[in-house]
């Protein structure tokens, strides 16, 4: 039994012993595979020529070589180089051929065997282009309460960029990024340039390809005060149609937000819109008009908090009607009257008393509204026509003068009736003009305004005379 195992052993040695000699005498190839990374050479071809060049595919090559059995961890991957010539580019296949070379013993392999993963390599060329780009200003987060960002500044303000065609065509802006959270003073910061294609997209300044005059730029906000002030229309042309009252105003905006120096934004109070728009000659409806807040800003200030600055102003008319009183004598004041004599309307007479205004306003007026009154100052008994004095609020006036026939008599202290003269005659009552005055017509209300105050309103008639015995 163990002189079984010796001769195995035996056997085993003996054979790796004539092994050797075979390899020794024969020495056969195995193949080695080894991975390179394809140097790009003579780059200047292109660059001299303002091209530039992309590889389309990946630059890793696998090189199988023959090696020798004995020399097979002689050869190394870091004795091989493998490259392209880009002079070499062929412009209608758009590659180049792939070369290898090795720096040790070639006689440790079949050099005339070595197989390449691929025999070229896929490469594009376009031209460089250079532009320039102004910087944009993009501000993120929101100032304090009660400011605003006013101008902007950017060092430098704008940056010359060189990439290939491919790319240039693509950037669309160069965007500086500020953050004025919580900002209730200037800022000022520097910050990184992003290049945006038309897309928005990021395009990244990695690429060695492309180069760009200015990586950062320094970016400063002025922050500015906020006040929120009234909207104000001004003063209002012309007469409406005849039978038709301009009210007031409305606007689209009731308070607009300005921002400006502390100083320049606290001394305004209001936005006062004048414009030779605001007019109702002639009107028979609302009349509207559109205006821009800018132009009524003092320089300086802005609109902060509004998609536009225009404003649509309307001017409001409205159609006037009427309204007829009854008067009687109970209505009427009698000025300046004597205490020995007594007046009254003649023949309990009614006088119709019309008055004009806003169906709302002539609906609420009653007679206690109105003063209704007639001069007989220095007036002897008689029959006297005379005007009639009707004070109104200023959101009426009178459709027509009116008179009153009235009846002046000497007052019976004891029988209360008309009487005699001292000598006992039946007393006629002497004519006398009757005294004029003057009528004045409701004032139209101020823009703005409601139709509120009061006008005296008197209504003249021609003198009058009277016949006595």
């Amino acid at each position: 039994m163990t002189n079984n195992w010796a001769l195995k052993l035996f056997a085993v040695l003996f054979a790796f012993l004539l092994w050797m000699v075979v390899v020794n005498i024969d020495n056969p190839f195995r193949n080695k595979p080894i991975t390179k990374t394809v140097a790009i050479r003579n780059e200047q071809v292109l660059t001299d020529n303002n091209l530039t060049y992309t590889v389309n595919q990946s630059r890793t090559v696998e090189l199988t070589i023959p090696v020798r059995t004995l020399s097979y961890n002689s050869v190394k991957a870091e004795d091989f180089n493998v490259w392209v010539d880009l002079s070499e580019w062929n412009s209608v296949l758009g590659n180049v051929p792939i070369h290898w070379e090795y720096r040790g013993d070639k006689r440790l392999f079949d050099s005339d065997s070595v197989r390449l993963s691929t025999q070229v390599l896929k490469i594009s060329v376009e031209e460089m282009q250079t532009l320039n780009r102004n910087i944009e200003v993009e501000l993120v987060g929101e100032p304090a309460e009660g400011y605003a960002i006013g101008s902007t500044e950017v060092i430098p303000s704008k940056v010359e960029i060189r990439a290939p065609e491919s790319i240039a065509k693509k950037i669309a802006k160069v965007v500086a990024v500020l953050d004025v959270t919580d900002a209730s003073s200037d800022v000022s910061s520097e910050v990184k340039l992003t290049v945006y294609d038309g897309n928005n997209e990021e395009i990244s300044l990695d690429n060695e390809k492309i180069t760009i005059s200015a990586e950062a730029a320094l970016v400063k906000a002025s922050v500015l005060t906020i006040n929120s002030v009234p909207v104000v229309v001004g003063e209002v042309g012309g007469v409406p149609m005849e039978g038709y009252r301009y009210t007031t105003w409305s606007c689209s905006v009731e308070r607009a937000k300005i921002a400006g120096s502390r100083a320049a934004a606290g001394a305004i109070t209001s936005i006062t819109l004048d414009s030779e728009l605001l007019d109702v000659s002639g009107a028979n409806e609302d009349v509207a008009v559109e205006l821009d807040l800018n132009d009524y800003l003092p320089e300086g200030l802005r609109l902060v908090g509004m998609e536009t600055s225009k404003v649509t102003v309307t001017l409001h008319i409205e159609p006037l009607t009427n309204r007829t009183f009854d008067i009687t004598n109970d209505n009427v004041d009698f000025l300046h009257r004597r205490d020995n004599q007594e007046y009254r309307l003649a023949d309990g007479q009614t006088l119709q008393l019309t008055v004009i205004g806003l169906k709302d306003d002539l609906d609420a007026l009653t007679l206690s509204d109105l003063t209704i009154s007639i001069n007989v100052e220095g007036m002897d008994p008689g029959l006297y026509t005379l005007p009639v004095t009707v004070v109104l609020d200023d959101a009426f006036s009178l459709q027509n003068e009116i008179n009153a026939m009235v009846e002046i008599t000497l007052a019976d202290e004891e029988s209360g009736g008309s009487t005699s003269s001292a000598s006992g005659s039946t007393a006629a009552p002497e004519s006398r003009p009757a005294e004029s005055t003057a009528a004045s017509t409701a004032a139209k209300p101020t823009a703005g305004e409601s139709t509120a105050g009061s006008a005296s309103t008197a209504v003249q008639t021609d003198e009058a005379e009277s016949t006595t015995e």
